[in-house]
């Protein structure tokens, strides 16, 4: 059945006049009303066509992060994320670079002594380093501050005073690559395989308690020197014409073939590695290998906080190596058997 509007209008309004009453303002009053409302029901206006929000209209609404609730975050989380928003975007390697392009920049001066407590080697001076004249001189890096926080320096020494080092903390600074480059990415694996017998030369004659690789590239070039390139069956000559010393030999040590895929590589732990430098037949006269990350400000991981953990680290490994309490029978032995020949024993 039609709803006739108009005769409903009327028959409202014909109510209305039988109850209007000038004594009683009051009702005369809610009767205005009615009869108002009355008239705007007699002359109906067309209503707006409903609008139904749009598919990107409503993706918008939901995935505005106003109206979603935030998950919770734990301390430990919310440390490692600020962490890594406070350090520098990930960049792609800059890729090698000719030794002509940073040849206005010097090299470092190595600070060695002799039984030196530990001998850090890092990969190449960068350029702010290379420009002050001082190992890790850039603002961003950990080594100095992961020094005196770990207590192997008294305090805070500045890279400007880095002579100071082997003389006061027995502490010394070199390098695994001569040339200074404005990022690791920028040298060959040739420059690395040259790296390898000057920094075992060093070593032999220098002898620390322990050598602490600052950058874990240092140990893999190492390791194919100590295990890969045995595998192979060849001999490498490693000289070093700067300490003027006869070559040093790896001898050749065959290893059975493995199926590639048969064993699953274990995740690299930081820290003491089972390899030792054994200088002569008196018990102790050796160097052992501590790796750990670069101290770089580009390098986020790990984070800072684990970085300087491994310094004190470092520091607990000096003084059980002191008392004696470290046992090292167990260790691959890289043996100096003379001036000439160093022998790799698994």
């Amino acid at each position: 059945m039609a709803f006739d509007l108009s005769s409903s209008a009327l028959r409202l309004r014909t109510t209305l006049a039988a109850f209007e009453c000038p004594s009683t303002p009051r009702r005369s009053l809610r009767a205005q009303r009615i009869a108002s409302h009355a008239a705007q029901l007699a002359t109906p206006s067309p209503s707006p066509a409903r609008t139904l929000p749009t598919p990107a209209a409503s993706l918008h609404v939901f995935a505005s992060s106003d109206s979603l609730p935030t998950p919770p975050v734990s301390p430990l989380k919310r440390a490692r994320l600020d962490e890594q928003s406070s350090s520098s975007p990930r960049r792609k390697p800059r890729g090698y670079a000719e030794p002509e392009v940073y040849a206005h920049l010097e090299c470092l001066t190595d600070r060695l002594l002799p039984n030196l407590d530990i001998v850090f080697c890092g990969i190449n001076p960068g350029v702010e380093s290379a420009t002050k004249g001082a190992h890790y001189a850039h603002p961003t890096n950990l080594f100095w501050r992961g020094l005196s926080s770990s207590g192997l320096t008294s305090r805070l020494v500045p890279p400007c005073e880095e002579a100071i080092l082997p003389v006061e903390f027995s502490l010394g600074l070199t390098d695994m690559v001569d040339r200074p480059t404005s990022d690791a990415t920028e040298l060959s694996k040739a420059d690395f395989h040259a790296g390898v017998p000057k920094l075992l030369a060093k070593l032999a004659f220098y002898r620390p308690r322990i050598v602490c690789l600052v950058g874990k590239c240092i140990w893999d070039r190492l390791y194919e020197t100590f295990i890969g390139w045995t595998r192979a069956g060849t001999t490498s000559t490693l000289c070093m014409e700067a300490l003027e010393r006869r070559p040093v030999t790896i001898s050749p040590i065959l290893q059975p073939a493995t199926k590639k895929g048969t064993k699953k590589m274990a995740r690299f732990v930081y820290g003491l590695q089972p390899f030792r430098l054994v200088h002569s037949s008196i018990a102790g006269d050796e160097t052992l290998i501590f790796v750990m990350p670069s101290t770089s400000g580009r390098a986020a991981n790990p984070s800072s906080a684990e970085k300087l953990a491994l310094f004190k680290k470092l520091k607990a490994n000096v003084a059980e190596l002191k008392a004696g309490t470290v046992e090292t029978s167990s260790f691959r032995k890289v043996t100096f058997t003379s001036e000439s020949e160093a022998l790799v024993t698994l």
